[in-house]
């Protein structure tokens, strides 16, 4: 039974640029997620609006 040869890194990058992708190594970054775009935040705020009428029905625990 033969082992199957496994698709190098070097293979995967280049078939990803035939098909218009680009890769990069991302390095040394804090906030690559996005979290300030403005759809993100644009959700974000409707959020907390929906959540709103909320809080009184809350229950907050405390240590003690």
């Amino acid at each position: 039974m033969r082992k199957q040869k496994s698709i190098t890194a070097r293979t995967i990058r280049r078939w990803l640029r035939r098909n218009g992708y680009n890769y990069t190594d991302v390095r040394k970054v804090v906030y690559n997620d996005g979290h300030e775009r403005e759809d993100v935040v644009a959700s974000r705020e409707q959020f907390v609006k929906t959540l709103e009428p909320l809080w009184p029905f809350v229950v907050e625990f405390e240590d003690d």
